[in-house]
């Protein structure tokens, strides 16, 4: 059983047929007799199931239409350009290695890059298939040659519509299992088949082809000078043949030879129309196009400035957010969880392959508006700060940057920044208990608003801060550190109160 089992994973199951429906040459070309009628057909029996053919269009319009080509291949290369990573299933030691070896055997393969670029030719046919040729040789068992098939040698059950199959003479056999990677992105909703971006840009891409055809042939019947050959009466036939050969031939040969009797005048061409419209019609095509493959028409036309460029990156980011974590979905799927299953066994939880993207915040207004809020009291993690910075907390033994001490807050030695606060602890719970014996209505009223406590307070704080700065710059740059540690919100209220009575009882005593 074990034997039979590794020579399934291992041979070959979906190669190419040189005499049988699976093979690399000889499908007929598509394009070169497509008019609307025929487009019609080809799209009816791809919705039927019958995709051959529109597979080959969709294949053969990116070969013709350059920008939908490049389109397509930004679309493409934005997720291809994303390193994926593994995130383990646990923090414990087996979770560790199992993840260890899906990154050794998976992520670390040097064709991984083409896997990811050859997955992501369902964006514009629908499904994209590749073969796991297993190698059973030794253990692990690891995923050996990884082959993307043509997706004409596959097709669609004719109940559901969902299930692929593999083309096998007249009949369909199901797929093994663990043995392909079936990647097929949800574009929209319905059939697979239906959700590739070539099956909407087929008619653009039609009527595109009708509008260049036609531009050419304006330029070639009003592009060219006219040429007008002028003979007399006297010239015989054969001067005639002679000079309209030379009329013929000097758009190519530049010069002519005839006889003096005769005349050659060059016309200039005079175009009874122009060929904006066509162009017009061009770039409208391909910005419908852009919109449908990009999400965005800015960074695919010329005409953009780059500061709406900047606005628009090459590829949406929510579209670019929804390739990667569709690929993710089918790797997982396909390819990890099977690895994982023929060396370690069924797990309740699995490692997973993530393909990260990239974070478009902007990190200078970021950080500029945390260091706004936080001395207005906003508290903000640290650890989310630098994580935003892909940053990593130090360790002990490593060399930090720290801001300058006058800066206060985070910047501030911590063994200065506890002391600073103990000291405002104690001089907070003292108060001066010793009174003279004479007291007057003044005295209470200081007593009673604890003006006088809160000046002491603060001068025993700033004589603190002097005595432990070494000279009077460091001491200026440091005095906005006590502010941290008082309650300015209730020593205005004292003030305010204090200076409410002082002013009633002394508008008393001078009316009385």
């Amino acid at each position: 059983m074990l034997e039979s089992n590794r020579k399934s994973l291992s041979d070959e199951y979906a190669g190419v047929q040189t005499f049988g429906v699976r093979r690399s040459y000889g499908w007929p070309e598509v394009t070169r007799l497509l008019d609307p009628e025929r487009l019609a057909g080809i799209l009816s029996d791809a919705r039927e199931g019958r995709a051959d053919s529109y597979l080959t269009l969709a294949e053969e319009m990116e070969e013709r239409d350059l920008h939908y080509r490049s389109v397509l291949s930004t679309r493409k290369a934005a997720v291809e350009g994303l390193q994926p990573t593994v995130k383990p299933a646990g923090d414990d030691q087996a979770s560790l290695d199992i993840a260890a070896a899906v990154q050794a055997h998976i992520v670390e393969r040097p064709d991984m890059t083409d896997i990811i670029k050859d997955s992501l030719d369902a964006l514009g046919k629908g499904y994209a298939v590749h073969e796991i040729l297993w190698d059973t040789a030794s253990t692990p068992w690891r995923p050996g040659e990884i082959v993307w098939r043509d997706p004409r040698w596959f097709r669609y059950d004719s109940g559901s519509g969902r299930t692929l199959g593999i083309k096998s003479g007249d009949t369909i056999i199901p797929m093994l299992p663990r043995k392909f990677i079936v990647h097929e992105p949800h574009l929209k909703s319905g059939l697979p088949i239906r959700g590739g971006l070539a099956m909407a840009a087929a008619f653009y891409f039609l009527i595109k082809y009708y509008d260049i055809t036609s531009w050419a042939a304006f330029v070639d019947r009003y592009g060219y000078p006219i040429r007008l050959g002028k003979y007399d009466k006297r010239a015989t036939d054969e001067d005639i043949e002679t000079l309209k050969s030379a009329i013929a031939h000097i758009g190519e040969d530049v010069g002519a030879v005839i006889p003096e009797s005769m005349q050659v005048d060059i016309i200039e061409a005079k175009m009874t129309g122009s060929t904006a419209l066509y162009e017009k019609m061009a770039d409208w095509m391909d910005r419908q196009v852009s919109k449908l493959v990009l999400g965005q028409t800015m960074t695919a036309d010329a005409g953009s400035s780059r500061s709406q460029a900047e606005v628009h990156d090459d590829v949406r980011q929510d579209i670019l957010e929804a390739d990667a974590r569709q690929l993710e979905k089918t790797l997982n799927r396909d390819l990890v969880q099977p690895f994982i299953d023929l060396n370690y066994g069924p797990q309740e939880r699995y490692p997973a392959l993530m393909i990260p993207t990239p974070d478009t915040t902007d990190i200078s207004a970021w950080v500029e508006n945390i260091g706004k809020l936080v001395p207005l009291g906003l508290k903000v993690k640290a650890d989310e700060v630098r994580g935003k910075l892909g940053l990593s907390r130090p360790e002990d033994g490593d060399e930090v940057l720290e801001g300058p001490a006058g800066a206060g807050g985070p910047g501030m030695p911590a063994g200065e920044r506890n002391a600073l606060e103990r000291d405002a602890l104690e001089l907070n719970a003292v108060r001066s208990k010793q009174r003279g014996s004479e007291r007057d209505e003044l005295d209470e009223l200081a007593e009673d608003a604890e003006y006088a406590a809160i000046t002491d307070d603060i001068l025993t704080a700033v004589n603190n801060l002097a005595e432990r700065c070494g000279d009077l710059d460091e001491f200026g740059r440091r005095l906005p550190e006590l502010l941290e540690l008082w309650d300015m919100e209730a020593a205005a209220d004292h003030l305010t109160e204090a200076t409410w009575k002082a002013r009633a009882l002394g508008d008393g005593r001078f009316n009385g």
